[in-house]
């Protein structure tokens, strides 16, 4: 497993297929299993990695961006399920210049309490291009939790993800990769560097 060394410490990444394509991805979730189905489908052109997590929603913020960094990424785009969405809400808010987009799959599943789930009063400010994919059938309390974070988040649309199962299946995965390649090319005007991308088979 490649690692580098942010902030003083080692880090474990996974890369998916030593892809080095221009448009870096950074995936971010507890467990980095998760991606593995989805991973597989993101196009080509995508530079795609999922960082070890630090147990701590702050500190695994600063991992990221200093990942970015010692990358040699300008620019990334962000991608979080479950507390690795609210994590990437974090590194939005500590370094807006370097993250280009942000998608949160479930960005309120597992929290233990939604109030101290985000820095609430900073979220106005903000203005990353933001998609948010809530499950189907999610409870009222994370379905309120969605409504105050699209309301505070001036650049942000909700999409609603039918059929959610917590692994993901194959139709799943595609769901979602099909959503994240969407929100990234968006965040360029409707296209990447290379044109429009296409999911791989």
């Amino acid at each position: 497993m490649p690692n580098v060394t942010v902030n003083g410490r080692r880090l474990d990444y996974t890369e998916y297929d030593l892809r080095v394509g221009p448009i870096p991805l950074i995936l971010l979730a507890e467990d980095r299993d998760w991606w593995k189905s989805l991973a597989r489908l993101i196009p080509w052109d995508y530079q795609l990695a999922s960082l070890a997590w630090s147990g701590d929603a702050d500190l695994t913020a600063n991992d990221t961006i200093g990942f970015a960094k010692v990358m040699g990424m300008p620019w990334v785009h962000l991608v979080g399920y479950g507390v690795g969405a609210r994590t990437a809400v974090l590194a939005a808010l500590k370094s807006p210049k370097t993250v280009r987009s942000l998608t949160l799959i479930a960005p309120f599943a597992g929290a233990q309490s939604l109030d101290d789930a985000l820095p609430w009063d900073r979220l106005s400010r903000l203005v990353t291009p933001t998609l948010v994919l809530e499950p189907e059938g999610s409870a009222p309390e994370a379905q309120q939790a969605v409504d105050r974070l699209l309301d505070l988040l001036p650049n942000s649309r909700p999409d609603l993800v039918r059929g959610w199962r917590d692994s993901l299946n194959d139709d799943l995965a595609r769901r979602l990769a099909i959503a994240i390649v969407n929100q990234v090319e968006t965040a360029y005007d409707g296209t990447t560097p290379l044109g429009v991308s296409t999911l791989r088979g």
